[in-house]
């Protein structure tokens, strides 16, 4: 069973704590030490008296058992009692268990911690793969989009343009007109401006060739 608590990570040799809750203690402090042992941990004392003084000096002491629901308010209690935020008491950041994002210091504070993550290889892996995830959204919010009656007519973009290169021929015309929100015909059409092959369009491309022709002809009619 998870023990739920308020915690406390002490300095053998000066007496220095963090204070902190979770409602898993036991991996709390496996995630505790496993940022410090990287020294990407968001609460800069703690990370420099770890570096300094080695991991055997630490120890991880569980300061009070309570129910998940009271972790704050105990924990609240823990840091008004203690003030670790004190730099010659403890290594906490902040005074309260509360984000206050209207106070500069605060604010401070998280943007170093994100700016330290941000500089390690983690960090960047996973900058670039919610990056991705927006853009996945970002992609699909606009096929949505192009199926919204009164698209179908829409002009073509160069982006589209290039994906209807890259896919053309290789799925099947029905996905190909629900991907891009258009007919079959308009995609075939712009296929063929674009002089793009495929199989089962060379009479379809016949009868586009011999419509450009008929259209040159009867402009030469009517200049005539």
């Amino acid at each position: 069973m998870k023990d739920s608590g308020i915690y406390g990570i002490r300095n053998r040799t000066t007496g220095h704590v963090y204070i902190g809750s979770s409602a898993d203690l036991e991996r709390r402090w496996k995630q505790h030490r496993s940022l410090l042992n990287r020294g990407v941990h968001p609460t800069p004392r703690l990370q420099a008296a770890w570096l300094a003084h080695g991991e055997d000096l630490f120890l991880f002491v569980v300061l009070e058992l309570c129910a998940a629901a009271e972790l704050r308010d105990r924990e609240q209690w823990w840091l008004d009692s203690v003030r670790p935020h004190v730099p010659d008491v403890g290594y906490n950041e902040m005074s309260s268990t509360r984000a206050d994002w209207s106070n500069a210091e605060y604010r401070r504070l998280m943007s170093a911690a994100n700016k330290r993550r941000a500089n390690t290889p983690e960090g960047r892996a996973q900058i670039k793969a919610a990056r991705a995830k927006r853009t996945d959204y970002s992609m699909m919010s606009r096929v949505r989009s192009s199926r919204k009656p009164g698209n179908q007519f829409r002009l073509w973009t160069d982006g589209e343009r290039a994906s209807l290169g890259e896919i053309f021929g290789r799925i099947p015309l029905k996905e190909i007109a629900l991907i891009f929100g258009r007919s079959i015909h308009g995609i075939q059409v712009e296929a063929h401006r674009l002089g793009l092959k495929s199989k089962g369009t060379a009479a379809f491309s016949e009868r586009m060739r011999q419509v450009s022709l008929d259209r040159e002809a009867k402009k030469r009619d009517e200049r005539e």
